[in-house]
């Protein structure tokens, strides 16, 4: 009921992109994959800007590798196994953390992986969930950069008729 609520109010979207974030961090990967497909569908420019907000664990792939190695240090190798457990995760993602990691480190976690104990979808998710709150974490405590500052521009949709800022541009003067 919850999925179907939040659909019917993306149109709607109250208070900004910051909101919506939150709900999308609050729900799983299946249904924020489908709010993510439904927005991009009715506005792609939208969706573009709640993308910019969210990082997902898929995000990983797209860091540098020095943030990477940052939060490598801060996640142990069985959490880390746990969340690299499902064929969802991408090929990319795994080959950024093991080309982050040292040689014993990656063997040690390709063990794990292999002979950890079984785990559920839902489990998985929630250690993807659980390293995404702590990649965000270390972001707000400044230990990471995650996006570089975006340059802020104006974007005018329509027609517009006339724009002047300032004082108007004088020719120069021989004298």
């Amino acid at each position: 009921q919850l999925e179907k609520d939040i659909k019917a109010k993306i149109d709607f979207l109250v208070g900004g992109i910051e909101p919506f974030v939150k709900i999308l961090d609050q729900v799983d990967n299946r249904v924020r994959r489908e709010m993510l497909a439904t927005l991009e569908q009715r506005s792609p420019r939208l969706a573009q800007k709640v993308r910019e907000q969210l990082f997902l664990f898929e995000d990983i792939a797209t860091l540098p590798d020095r943030t990477v190695q940052f939060i490598l240090r801060e996640v142990k190798i069985e959490e880390l196994a746990n969340a690299l457990r499902s064929d969802t995760v991408s090929k990319q993602v795994v080959d950024k953390i093991m080309a982050n990691l040292s040689v014993g480190a990656s063997s040690l976690l390709k063990e794990e992986i292999e002979f950890g104990k079984p785990l559920t979808q839902q489990q998985v998710e929630e250690t993807q969930r659980n390293i995404e709150r702590k990649i965000k974490q270390m972001e707000q405590e400044r230990k990471i950069v995650l996006r570089p500052e975006v340059k802020r521009e104006i974007v005018f949709e329509g027609r517009l008729q006339r724009v002047s800022y300032g004082q108007k541009k004088t020719e120069p003067t021989t004298v």
